[in-house]
């Protein structure tokens, strides 16, 4: 807890991209964009998100997931896919988010040592 985290994604040609978490409660966090009406295009090269983000107490883990696609991503259908995920104890730790096709889908998991 209190650790801060700076998410940059990688982009090689132009695509559109969503950013969420899911911790160990089951909490979802969206971190790019910064909210769902806002654009999902991201910048060709190294990007930062515009934001770090702290860790919580929230026990054993912070799931990040970044839901890429060429053309733009519907956010709140993934905000909705990805409370679905949380809300299964033993899927938020590595459940896919129930996506449509064309939808990539790529994880990173940092555990957490409570002192």
């Amino acid at each position: 807890p209190g650790a801060v985290l700076q998410l940059v994604t990688v982009a090689q040609h132009p695509r559109h991209a969503v950013v969420v978490s899911i911790d160990g409660r089951g909490a979802v966090t969206l971190h790019f964009p910064s909210s769902p009406t806002s654009d999902t295009a991201l910048p060709i090269g190294e990007a930062r998100l515009p934001q770090s983000f702290e860790l919580d107490d929230a026990p054993g883990f912070e799931r990040f997931v970044l839901i890429s696609s060429p053309a733009p991503i519907d956010v709140h259908a993934v905000l909705v896919a990805s409370r679905a995920v949380a809300a299964d104890p033993a899927g938020r730790l590595r459940g896919p988010l129930p996506l449509p096709p064309g939808l990539r889908q790529t994880d990173r998991l940092v555990e957490k040592e409570i002192p």
